[in-house]
Formats: C-alpha cells, sequence, structure tokens
C-alpha cells in the first residue's frame, strides 16, 4: 500500500516557481525530472531516513502544491523534513529583499524585479549540489546531463525511480569503477574523496547551511576541497543563495564580451568592476545579465502554456 499526502506551501511575494525553475541547468539533471507542459517537478528523495518520491508544482497564487508518496507511512517529523527539503530546492529560505531594494537603484535592471528572478533551483542536498558542479568542470552540457544520470543509477530506487546516491554509496565504490560507471573521468576521485570526507564525519556540510557563516569562510572551506576552484566554489555559493562571488567561465566571459564590451573579451579584473556596485548581489545580477535572453524566451513560453 503506498502512502501520499498533499500540502500547500505557502511562499515569499517575490517567489516565482517558474523563474527558479529556469534559474540555470539544474532541472535539466537527473534525478531532477521536469514536465515543461503541467509545470511539475519530480524528484525521489532518500535523505535523513526520508524515503519517497516528491512532486512539485503551483497554483494561482504561486504557492507550492507539494504531494509526497512513500511506499511506507510518512510521519509528521518526515513530512517537515521534506518540507525543509522542498524549501531548499526553491530557495524559499533565502530572504531577497534587499536584492530588490538594490536593483530598485538601477531602471535598466527591473526586469529582475518584475520577473520575480533572484532564487536558483537547487538539489534536496548540498552534496548533491557539489557532486553536480564537480560533473560540470570542464566538459560539455551534454556530457554532464549523462553523468548525472549514470549517477542515478548507483542511488536507492523509490517508486520506480533512483535517487541520486548518499555519500555512503559512493564512498563504497572504488574510484576506478566509478569513473567507469558513471564517465566521471578523472572527476570520479575528486567525488569519492568529497563521499569519504562527509562519511568519515571530517566534513559536516549542514554547518554550512548556519547563515551566520560568512561566504568567504564559506568558499574558502569549498576551494579547499580537491575539485573545486574559483569558478566551482562560486557556483556552489550561488545555488546556497551566496552571490558575492562572480563565479566567471568562459560562457559568462563571452556572454558580457558581446553585450558590454563590443566583442572583446573582458577580463575577470573589468567584470568585477562592472559589478562592484551590486555589493552581496554581484554574482546574481552578472549572472542575470549572462542568461537574460534565454531566461526571459524560457519564462514567456513557459507562462503561455499555464
Amino acid at each position: 500500500m503506498q502512502y501520499y499526502k498533499q500540502t500547500i506551501i505557502d511562499t515569499p511575494c517575490d517567489f516565482s516557481f517558474l523563474a527558479t525553475i529556469h534559474s540555470h541547468g539544474w532541472v535539466q539533471l537527473a534525478p531532477f525530472r521536469y514536465d515543461p507542459v503541467n509545470h511539475r517537478l519530480e524528484v525521489p528523495v532518500n535523505s535523513k531516513g526520508v524515503e519517497c518520491l516528491i512532486s512539485i508544482s503551483f497554483d494561482s497564487d504561486n504557492s507550492i502544491i507539494l504531494e509526497v508518496k512513500s511506499e511506507r507511512i510518512i510521519g509528521e517529523l518526515e513530512l517537515s523534513e521534506i518540507n525543509c527539503l522542498v524549501s531548499r530546492i526553491f530557495g524559499l529560505q533565502n530572504d531577497i529583499g534587499d536584492l530588490h531594494r538594490v536593483i530598485n537603484k538601477f531602471p535598466e535592471y527591473s526586469w529582475i524585479s518584475q520577473n520575480k528572478l533572484g532564487r536558483f533551483l537547487a538539489s534536496p542536498t548540498l552534496w548533491e549540489d557539489m557532486v553536480k558542479t564537480i560533473a560540470t568542470t570542464n566538459i560539455t552540457w551534454d556530457q554532464t546531463i549523462g553523468i548525472c544520470r549514470n549517477l542515478t543509477t548507483l542511488g536507492k530506487p523509490i517508486l520506480g525511480r533512483n535517487c541520486f546516491p548518499t555519500p555512503q554509496e559512493i564512498a563504497l565504490i572504488d574510484p576506478v569503477e566509478l569513473s567507469a560507471l558513471t564517465r566521471l573521468g578523472y572527476r570520479a576521485k575528486h567525488v569519492h574523496e568529497l563521499a569519504n570526507l562527509i562519511v568519515s564525519g571530517t566534513l559536516d556540510l549542514e554547518t554550512w547551511a548556519d547563515s551566520s557563516v560568512s561566504t568567504e569562510r564559506l568558499y574558502s572551506s569549498i576551494v579547499s576541497l580537491q575539485g573545486f576552484g574559483p569558478y566551482s566554489a562560486g557556483n556552489v555559493l550561488r545555488v546556497m543563495g551566496r552571490h558575492e562571488r562572480l563565479a566567471i567561465d568562459s560562457v559568462v566571459r563571452n556572454s558580457l564580451s558581446a553585450q558590454f564590451y563590443k566583442g572583446k573579451k573582458p577580463n575577470d579584473l573589468q567584470i568585477e568592476r562592472r559589478y562592484k556596485k551590486f555589493g552581496t548581489w554581484a554574482g546574481l545580477i552578472m549572472w542575470c545579465d549572462v542568461t537574460k535572453a534565454s531566461l526571459i524566451e524560457r519564462l514567456e513560453v513557459s507562462k503561455s502554456a499555464t
């Protein structure tokens, strides 16, 4: 007998389900499965003893409709944990009111507030976000999609869907075998090392969720790990709702070159100077610039289908 429960989660007035879904490419990565016609995001979860399949959509008030399915009864404590996971996925815990106050000073960026941008789709766990970030380095996007699809074959099946593998599951696999199974290549050793650090208790990612920890301290902690340079560390911070770091890569340079530098590639210092005026929101506003054309197009298509 399957367990089923539907609940409604209230959202901040500056939240947009569709803007968050399309904030970056994470929605294309397994085990996420997105139905663009019904605007429904589905993901199997195996975290902190919670094993279920969750389906997330939204209503006319932009509140989140959460549906939970499981092969066993889900208790109140587990439901509370699931709500926390959904909050993390959509960045509901992030207060972005100050972002819109900053944007009000720059009319040319009013489109950010108008489209309720500012939240990034995240995975249910920081571990998963970090592994996916490793899978984006020095590789094509299609290869990243394939790697994430392969990784989910190593996770626990829940109602016919495989979860993203836990650190414990990855730690049990030899790095060479992990590379062969997932196509991670040299990145497999970094993923395996990260898993071992977590399993051994040397690295406690839960402490990174503490808002009192400075972004600079988090950045230093991330870049100290194998497989994480300035760009990948900036990307991890981004999905955590920390936007002081710019996370500059070739895609960023090429986009900004065409928009603001007459085709000449800007160096990192030039880019940093351009966005310095936005303070702690510099990285977010830079990303909005980089993705503006494609993001607005996706939002218009999505809204027309609603």
